[in-house]
């Protein structure tokens, strides 16, 4: 497609695009962490930021509107690190150019510098060999290449072949990728975006659909819906039929006749046919006659069946929830599992976000969570050094200034702070601080099984093997739990000063407790050894040493 200028309606095409490519090669870009932890989530985390921002911003010509719109719902939707810098690059983007109905190449050059700018000014400690480096390196290498009369095609073109030299040589920027023999998968997944945008001007269409994310919905709870309930609502029902060829007439398909048909089942009915699929919505009493009809016609692609009498009751308790009760200092957890939820709130978490598997909790669910504090100050236990940058972004826009982030890397810091609390001082600052000499306080090491084969830290790893880890510095690697507690524990400098031993337990913690215990007591033979069960998903086991 050989244009040289582009509105808002082509730029979310391009988009949708970029999108569908990262979406593509989603789980390719999760398994280049460098970490040989089953937790990879950089493609997802950029495909959800992207996702969220596509769906906030509406259909519109005007390009710098549309821009300015897409990036305050990427900022908004924004997941981990990878997410985080992704929505940055944006809002620079579209802050340069939120005057700009339509633009050209120049434009583009002048909005991608301003978006790793931006994203460069939003982390605090920059690191080179990340989707930073690649993003800014990519656009100043051909800032002198780029002139107005240019196609913008010629421009992506150009662009996407300079950001994959950055990609390629970040290995040598930061030694841990080298070591672990991966590139950069933020760096990766970004490029993966623009590529599919410039696929777009290729006439290179890429299939997907924006999904969407019911991540931030309320849950239901079911104990709301019992034997003594009264059932006025019905039932809400939706699902895209296939007609097959087997059971009808496809070509002779009556839409009215089967809409007609429906009408004496329920109310609220929308179908849309699409081809040979058709879309159904209605809300009825009577699913299975609604379902039995349908699969005279064909047979289901996806389906979905919602009791709204549980949907209605949830939606007014939630409604009731949204303030909660004052306090002087209120306190925000993200966690993931429902025992590490129970344990938070029973330490006084007046709110405990459980941030799924790999806790990249966005920066609006935190924004959420915060609108519903009725505090002097609020203070948020990250838990995971990835959900910091999100954290930062909801503060950000809140423009709050009684909000301090607890920087906790795993949920057992966040339980020692938590435990730090002296709850009846009157003195909100000295228990802030009390709070993060919490986290200060305690060492933690956090035991998983290697995901791949890979070096880091120089210590070599096997699939499979169990891995000792001290925030983001691998400590040991051995088939025998023994040898890798001992071996970790030896690198605590202040062990011996230790005297207590918490052990957080998984959901896959299967140790032999004896090998483990000798372990613990050959470092030190004083410390007394407390075990917890906090259903943790990605890590065996969190050793505490307090």
């Amino acid at each position: 497609m050989k244009v040289k200028r582009i509105d808002g309606i082509l730029f979310e095409k391009m988009l949708v695009n970029g999108l569908n490519n990262l979406k593509q090669n989603e789980t390719k870009i999760n398994e280049m962490n460098v970490f040989p932890v089953p937790d990879g989530d950089t493609g997802s985390n950029m495909r959800m930021t992207l996702e969220n921002g596509l769906r906030s911003a509406k259909t519109n010509a005007n390009l710098g509107a549309y821009a300015v719109a897409l990036s305050q719902g990427m900022l908004m939707g924004a997941r981990g690190n990878s997410g985080v810098i992704l929505s940055q690059i944006f809002k620079g983007f579209s802050e340069n150019l939120r005057r700009c109905s339509i633009i050209d190449a120049k434009e583009f050059l002048e909005g991608f510098i301003a978006g790793y700018k931006c994203a460069y000014n939003a982390v605090i400690k920059p690191v080179e060999g990340t989707i930073l480096t690649v993003a800014r390196e990519g656009i100043e290498h051909i800032r002198d290449q780029i002139n107005r009369g240019m196609y913008i095609d010629n421009f992506f073109s150009i662009y996407v072949l300079e950001m994959k030299k950055s990609l390629d040589y970040t290995p040598n920027i930061l030694p841990c990728l080298k070591e672990a023999g991966v590139l950069d998968s933020g760096g990766a997944g970004y490029i993966l975006i623009i590529e599919g945008m410039y696929k777009f001007l290729q006439e290179e269409i890429i299939d997907g659909e924006v999904l969407q994310d019911d991540s931030n919905a309320p849950k239901l709870d079911t104990a709301k819906f019992d034997e003594y309930s009264s059932f006025d609502y019905g039932y809400c029902l939706e699902f895209i039929l296939q007609l097959m060829v087997s059971k009808t007439d496809i070509s002779k398909f009556n839409q009215k006749l089967f809409i007609k048909d429906l009408e004496g089942l329920g109310e609220s009915l929308v179908v849309v046919k699409d081809g040979t699929k058709v879309k159904v919505h209605i809300h009825t009493k009577l699913p299975a006659h609604v379902i039995t009809y349908a699969q005279t016609y064909g047979e289901f692609v996806t389906f979905k069946l919602e009791n709204m009498a549980l949907q209605h009751s949830n939606l007014e308790a939630h409604e009731e929830e949204k303030k909660l009760p004052h306090v002087d200092l209120a306190k925000i957890g993200i966690v993931n599992g429902e025992q590490l939820k129970e344990i938070y709130t029973e330490l006084g978490c007046h709110i405990v976000l459980d941030g799924g598997k790999t806790m990249n909790t966005s920066s609006e669910e935190i924004i959420k969570a915060i609108k519903m504090c009725d505090a002097e100050k609020i203070v948020i236990f990250t838990n995971n050094k990835n959900i910091e940058l999100a954290c930062n972004q909801a503060i950000d826009v809140l423009k709050q200034d009684n909000i301090h982030m607890i920087k906790s890397k795993n949920s057992l810091q966040g339980y020692y702070a938590l435990a730090m609390d002296e709850a009846d001082n009157d003195n909100l600052d000295y228990r802030i601080k009390q709070m993060e000499a919490g986290v200060e306080a305690i060492s933690t090491i956090t035991l998983f099984n290697a995901s791949r084969d890979c070096t880091l830290n120089g210590v070599n790893i096997k699939k499979d093997n169990i891995v000792a880890s001290n925030d983001s510095i691998i400590l040991a690697s051995h088939n025998d739990i023994y040898n890798v507690v001992k071996k970790s524990l030896e690198q605590i400098k202040d062990i011996s000063d230790k005297a207590m031993c918490i052990i957080l337990k998984g959901k896959n913690f299967n140790y032999d407790l004896e090998s483990l215990e000798k372990a613990i007591n050959e470092a030190n033979p004083y410390l007394e050894i407390n075990y917890m069960d906090g259903g943790l998903e990605i890590y065996d086991a969190i050793i505490g040493l307090v």
